[in-house]
């Protein structure tokens, strides 16, 4: 792990201490996707696809459960709001861009993200975005960037941070993943 100069860690850090490389569980693709049933607001899904877009200043709302999409993209004022325990499971791509907010209620216990899709920006956060989740995506680039945030955990293949980006995780609210990233 290569941290820039610019960057800030607080807590417990031990630098060039040998330890084993840390291997990640794949994760299964899911599949049928979910059929729509427990999404409510103002959203574009397709149930082929598994892929659901939010814009605007328009909010979808997931109930309690678990989902299978495709691919999930927040832009401009989007929001994607949880009031209890999601987990998602994707196949494609998670892309917050714009003013968008993942999750309002501040627990990022309450969506969690498992991911096996394998490649370049498989979750990316961008512009002014904030995101209170875990993300657990061992096979993909995690991408941050302009001033956008995650508060929760975080595991990927690579996490990539630009920009006053920042991954804030809060050990004594979190039980889900102890790794950062691989």
């Amino acid at each position: 792990t290569t941290i820039p100069t610019t960057s800030s860690i607080r807590g417990l850090v031990s630098p060039n201490s040998p330890l084993p490389a840390l291997v990640a569980p794949a994760v299964a693709a899911c599949s049928p996707y979910s059929s729509g049933a427990g999404l409510s607001g103002s959203y574009t899904y397709n149930a082929a696809t598994g892929n659901l877009s939010v814009s605007g200043n328009n909010t979808v709302t997931l109930a309690n459960g678990t989902y299978c999409f495709g691919s999930i993209t927040l832009a401009g004022n989007a929001k994607l709001l949880v009031n209890g325990p999601v987990i998602i499971r994707l196949t494609g791509q998670f892309n917050a861009s714009g003013n968008s907010v993942a999750n309002p209620t501040n627990n990022a216990a309450n969506l969690q993200i498992s991911s096996s899709f394998a490649g370049s920006n498989g979750v990316a956060i961008s512009g002014n975005s904030t995101a209170n989740l875990t993300v657990y995506a061992p096979a993909a680039q995690v991408v941050l960037s302009g001033n956008s945030q995650i508060d929760g955990l975080v595991l990927g293949k690579s996490v990539t941070m630009s920009g006053n980006a920042a991954i804030h995780q809060d050990t004594s609210t979190s039980s889900v993943w102890a790794g950062f990233f691989l």
